[in-house]
């Protein structure tokens, strides 16, 4: 039984008091496999609304020279 205030999670289906700053706009609770389909859903929504983003010259460099690249505290040192 819903209790007003409260709204659906879209992923485990369970009832959840959404933040009262962000309530509109909360779909999902926040167990963390929750979040997790919440990021991927973003994520895949995001890439729809811009294919061309990773498209391009210097990303098809960067991904072409991928055993060169070597990580180092968060920062891409190229060859």
């Amino acid at each position: 039984m819903e209790v007003k205030g409260q709204r659906k999670c879209r992923n485990c289906k369970e009832f959840f008091t959404p933040d009262a700053r962000n309530a509109t706009r909360q779909h999902y609770c926040s167990k963390p496999e929750c979040r997790d389909t919440s990021k991927k859903a973003a994520q895949q929504k995001w890439c729809n609304k811009n294919p061309s983003y990773f498209r391009g010259q210097l990303n098809v460099q960067r991904v072409g020279s991928g055993a060169a690249s070597i990580l180092v505290t968060g920062r891409i040192i190229r060859n």
